[in-house]
């Protein structure tokens, strides 16, 4: 007997997942994070008092709620996340430096003690960046980025923004590396994170494989040595997997960052 809507579990609207296909790799990472039960313990525990001593291995600068998603949360990762860029100001004439709405989109401005953490745009292409202080009062500053394996990547990055960091000199603006990769590997995190609650909340593999791949499908194609089932039994590898700690390397946090 087939369930209705109203009786379907919150794991089982695909469309709500949806705006996963739109975020970037530290955001994706959040979504997994906040999924780890023992992250979840830590938030129960210390809640917002929480100091950086209970974030720190987590690779955050602060607890945040894993009760709010990517779109809402904007969770303020350790400094040495790659993709960060970190602004200082260097002195000199006020109003020659950072100017906050020269940068397109949204943007999110958190307090830290020694500074701030800025957050701008959306989806798959944000801005994340640490003002140092002074860099909000117009002065001129320098802009270091932390260069790994992702070199690449973090350079159409910072290609992209500079236009909008030093709107006085000129900038071409440049595509973003690899986004024709980004919906493929979107929907493989879609389909791994779907899994994932399924399994927390109680469900079987085929029921999982049935919301995802569809009915008339795992009726027709689910057995033993089948390929699907081998498909759902990798997604929900990846998902915990990714869950209990392999966050870490889908942000490009170094192991450094996270030592618990």
């Amino acid at each position: 007997m087939r369930a209705s809507d109203d009786d379907a579990a919150p794991w089982e609207a695909t469309a709500a997942y949806l705006y996963l296909l739109q975020l970037d790799p530290p955001a994706l990472a959040w979504e997994y994070l906040r999924r780890d039960p023992a992250y979840r313990a830590c938030w129960r525990r210390f809640g917002r008092r929480a100091g950086a001593e209970a974030a720190r291995p987590w690779g955050l600068a602060w607890l945040a709620d894993p009760n709010r998603d990517a779109r809402d949360a904007h969770p303020v990762w350790d400094d040495c996340l790659p993709s960060l860029l970190h602004l200082r100001a260097t002195g000199g004439q006020t109003g020659a430096g950072l100017d906050l709405w020269h940068i397109p989109g949204p943007k999110r401005l958190i307090a830290l003690p020694d500074g701030f953490a800025l957050e701008a745009g959306d989806g798959a292409h944000v801005l994340r960046a640490r003002l140092g202080s002074g860099v909000l009062e117009g002065q001129p500053v320098f802009c270091t980025v932390p260069l790994d394996a992702r070199l690449h990547a973090q350079a159409a990055l910072l290609a992209a923004h500079a236009a909008h960091l030093a709107p006085r000199r000129a900038c071409p603006r440049a595509r973003y590396a690899a986004s024709h990769l980004v919906p493929l590997a979107a929907r493989h995190h879609l389909h791994a994170l779907q899994a994932l609650d399924g399994a927390r909340a109680g469900a079987s593999q085929r029921h999982i494989a049935e919301v995802i791949y569809g009915r008339d499908r795992v009726h027709a194609y689910w057995h033993t040595d089948s390929a699907l089932r081998a498909q759902l039994r990798h997604s929900l590898a990846r998902g915990f997997a990714l869950m209990r700690g392999g966050y870490r390397d889908l942000a490009g946090l170094r192991p450094a960052c996270t030592r618990r």
